[in-house]
């Protein structure tokens, strides 16, 4: 039976529903008819769209013009219930016995009224039926948003993928999306920094950030192998396309192009404009702020950005960074150990202390992108309050006298728990300027996928207290992330949501499982105590080979790896039994769960899918490793045979080669390629580990086993995937 109490996410503010219930069409069958009173608007036409598309896909039914059943979609900000909210994006819905109607303030309000009426036809064998009901509803926070970094995967995203994304986002009635369209990491695959370049710059076509793809698939059964493959936004040049379309989902798309902080490639190839030593020489890294010729360079790229991707759709918003303005390790390809201050030591720089010459670079940059037209201009709160201890009036009078005061936002973001949140000094965020709030929903698609709900929690509740404009989260685009995602948008829709998170968790499994509810609440309790990111540690996470393509001073570069791992679990073996133990056995019931879904079809498989395949890879890592210390262990002291080690690891290999092909038909290919890339490593290790040991077999040598350093073993093919 149909539960509107559980049928939402977001949740309504005001819902009222009788019990009852009104059959409206049966197979290519209909009894409604619509009645349509908007303007003509992109929006709106929309709105109706995701109506009549839904009772096609439920039950093949069209409207029928003589039914007597209306469905009415208007827009009327004079409705009495909506002017006594006068808020925009508000909406009604009226469903009776007689007719079912859509209210919206605006365009805005009537696309959310649509796709929370979506949602409420139900029924079997194609059928489609309404609660009767009243749903009174407005959004708590004014911009509700995702950020995607641009950082592995989201370079290989099509348009479509794009277009996939924005519809997803938009059915969570989120309004803004920021995609990375500029950003650098370290050196960390293939000796490489990590760097991220989205668009074309036509006035600077040397920036250019090509990387490898390079995995074994499964799928296939061979390796593959793509060198220098540049991100596809940036060749096919479709940013343009992918803004105009979501504005008819009546959602802003906005970019962000770092500056000063996360910057190695623009001055690494254009290192006269970068910082300078005492001698006065460039450095490649970071920007001299003194020198005219870096604000010529940063104006040409923002122009190009503007005017070719903004102007034209009517986008007044764009952010530029400005975090994590500090030296880190990785970042020359020569010297992964060398750090390079973010400090200029020219001649007009080195009086100046350092906090003064990035805000006078953020007043410039500002007041230049104001005067393009930029209403709404971001930046990352961090160095501004963690470094300089700045944000206060005397900044905000600062602002004021340079005239951008009013397009300034500060972007608040913390992915911590409380009482960790922003380091533990939540008292020093304020309200001293326009703000949004930043929590974590879901970035490292390319490992074990964790959430971060009590971070959203606490993010949610914070930016209600000050008032902030909105709630965007800190992520990356994969389905993965598909219950940390609709938990941002409920709590940003309806923050009332956030005092009983085990209500939201009731409705997520409604969502996909209403047929088997008890059990689906069951499974995926068992996955949030398994992928639950704040809790220190999650050890299965930290075994993953990706935290081991940071530069450490203290290890040697490239990393020893699996054997870094292995020395970390026989230094607290009894805690990583424990730990291994208890994950399996909540993945094992999670994954039983899931297979069963699958084979019955009766919930979403994409989304099934991926929750198979999450449950899959926590218990395929776990296995491994606990596996492979204990079958050592017992072959160095004799109780395992160097056969019976190699029957081990064809068991393990299997295990492997199924989680690679179940993630190989799950994620989106744009996000599989890393995410294989890193399982491949693991795979190759127990095929090398494999034929070291059938080798010393057949050369009939005596053997022992280090995990703690597998040098011997290592082939070119695990040094390739490096």
């Amino acid at each position: 039976m149909f539960n509107i109490d559980k049928a939402l996410i977001p949740r309504p503010q005001q819902m009222m529903s009788s019990g009852e219930s009104v059959e409206l069409a049966r197979f290519a069958q209909s009894d409604f008819s619509f009645i349509c009173d908007y303007p003509d608007d992109a929006v709106c036409l929309e709105a109706f769209r995701l109506v009549s598309d839904a009772f096609i896909a439920k039950s093949a039914a069209v409207s029928n013009p003589e039914a007597d059943y209306t469905i009415v979609l208007r827009v009327n900000a004079c409705d009495k219930r909506l002017s006594a909210i006068e808020k925009p994006e508000s909406y009604v819905i009226d469903i009776t016995g007689e007719k079912a109607e859509l209210c919206g303030a605006d365009p805005s309000g009537l696309f959310y009224a649509a796709t929370t009426f979506v949602r409420l036809i139900h029924g079997e064998d194609s059928r489609s039926v309404l609660p009767l009901c009243t749903i009174i509803d407005y959004p708590d926070f004014s911009d509700r948003g995702q950020f995607i970094e641009n950082r592995f995967g989201s370079d290989f995203m099509t348009k479509e993928d794009w277009f996939a994304a924005i519809d997803y986002f938009a059915e969570m009635k989120l309004n803004q999306i920021t995609i990375g369209v500029y950003g650098c990491w370290c050196v960390q695959y293939d000796n490489r920094i990590s760097e991220f370049l989205y668009l074309p710059i036509k006035k600077y076509p040397q920036l250019q950030t090509p990387r490898d793809i390079k995995y074994y698939s499964v799928e296939q059964r061979k390796w593959i192998y793509r060198h220098d493959v540049l991100p596809v936004m940036f060749t096919d040049d479709y940013l343009g396309e992918v803004i105009a379309y979501a504005k008819k989902k009546n959602i802003i798309v906005k970019p962000l192009f770092n500056s000063l902080g996360h910057n190695t490639l623009i001055p690494r190839l254009i290192p006269e404009i970068s910082a300078r030593n005492e001698n006065g020489e460039p450095t490649g890294h970071y920007f001299c702020t003194s020198d005219e010729n870096t604000y010529r360079v940063m104006y040409d790229i923002y122009d190009e950005i503007i005017d070719r991707y903004l102007k034209p759709n009517g986008i007044t918003a764009i952010e530029i960074g400005l975090d994590e303005v500090y030296a880190g390790y990785g970042e020359s390809e020569k010297d992964v150990f060398t750090q390079f201050s973010p400090r200029c030591m020219c001649e007009k720089c080195r009086g100046k202390e350092f906090p003064d010459l990035m805000i006078e670079y953020i007043i410039k940059i500002c007041r230049y992108l104001k005067s393009k037209g930029m209403k709404s201009i971001y930046i990352y709160h961090d160095m501004l309050m963690h470094h300089f201890d700045c944000i206060n009036e005397k900044l905000a009078e600062r602002f004021k006298e340079a005239d951008i005061y009013d397009v300034v936002v500060l972007d608040w973001w913390s992915y911590s728990a409380t009482p960790h949140l922003f380091r533990g000094e939540t008292d020093k965020v304020n309200s001293c300027f326009r703000s949004i709030m930043k929590p974590f929903s879901g970035y490292y698609h390319w490992v074990l996928p964790l959430e971060f709900h009590d971070n959203i929690n606490g993010c949610a509740k914070l930016a209600k207290e000050k008032n902030f404009e909105g709630i965007e989260s800190y992520g990356s685009f994969d389905y993965s992330f598909d219950r940390s995602f609709l938990y941002q948008s409920d709590l940003s829709w309806n923050i009332s949501s956030a005092e009983n998170i085990s209500d939201f968790y009731e409705r997520y499994a409604y969502r996909y499982y209403p047929h088997a509810f008890e059990d689906a609440y069951k499974a995926l309790d068992n996955m949030r105590e398994i992928m639950i990111g704040e809790a220190a540690p999650n050890y299965a996470w930290e075994l993953e080979y990706y935290l081991y393509t940071y530069p450490n001073p203290d290890k040697p570069y490239p990393h020893r790896f699996p054997d870094e791992a292995f020395a970390k679990i026989l230094a607290a073996k009894d805690t990583y039994y424990h730990y291994f133990a208890k994950t399996k056995a909540l993945a094992a019931e999670a994954i039983s769960f899931f297979k069963g879904e699958k084979k019955q079809c009766k919930s979403p498989e994409a989304i099934n899918n991926v929750w198979l395949t999450t449950a899959l890879h926590y218990y395929t890592l776990c296995d491994e490793f606990e596996s492979l210390v204990s079958d050592v262990e017992a072959f160095n002291i004799g109780k395992l045979s160097a056969r019976g080690l190699i029957f081990e690891l064809d068991r393990l290999i299997t295990a492997r080669e199924a989680l690679m092909k179940q993630a190989e038909k799950t994620r989106i290919k744009a996000n599989g390629y890393v995410l294989l890339r890193n399982m491949s490593v693991y795979l190759r290790s127990l095929l090398d580990m494999r034929a070291y040991i059938a080798n010393r077999i057949n050369s009939e040598l005596k053997f022992k086993l280090d995990l703690t350093d597998l040098s011997e073993i290592r082939s070119e093919g695990f040094a390739f995937l490096q």
